[in-house]
């Protein structure tokens, strides 16, 4: 899937389709997902994610999904993206 032209286009209207990706049985494509979100500024991506953090079964995609939640958190607060 072309996930960044899609988010390029329309942000907001990028996030429903994107979060169809988190449940994907594949890894790869769930951590794409969860990198065109982090494109997203937003208070509800960040909470997509940080809801998303919760259920996420592979190891390497939690601990990437943590990492972007922290820095958007942090970028969020300090109006930076």
């Amino acid at each position: 899937p072309a996930f960044y032209p899609l988010v390029k286009t329309g942000k907001s209207k990028a996030i429903q389709p994107l979060c169809r990706y988190l449940s994907h049985k594949m890894a790869v494509w769930r951590q794409t997902a969860i990198q065109a979100l982090s494109e997203i500024p937003s208070p509800e991506v960040v909470q997509i994610l940080e809801t998303h953090l919760a259920s996420e079964r592979d190891a390497k995609v939690r601990s990437a999904l943590f990492y972007i939640v922290q820095t958007m958190h942090s970028e969020l607060s300090s109006g930076r993206k």
